[in-house]
């Protein structure tokens, strides 16, 4: 069983508390669904934002660079757009 499939938790937690009378596990296993799917429509909201913010057709070039003091100033990471 997937631990972040949302249907799949909902439906065994619904089945722990209806037919098994488990209700602790199954109150458990419906909050974690619903907490997979809060988490999975924040990120999906932040990714959202990114691409307003960039879009998807931007020639924004975004050079990330390393703050640690012991590597200070190295280039740690970099888009596509650093060809053009």
């Amino acid at each position: 069983m997937n631990p972040n499939n949302i249907k799949c938790l909902t439906i065994y937690g619904n089945y722990l508390k209806d037919i098994v009378n488990d209700n602790q596990e199954g109150a458990r296993l419906l909050e974690k669904a619903d907490y997979v799917e809060r988490s999975n429509q924040a990120n999906k909201q932040l990714i959202d934002q990114e691409k307003q913010k960039y879009g998807e057709n931007s020639n924004t070039t975004i050079v990330t660079i390393s703050g640690n003091l012991n590597q200070i100033g190295i280039i740690t990471n970099t888009n596509n757009e650093i060809s053009q």
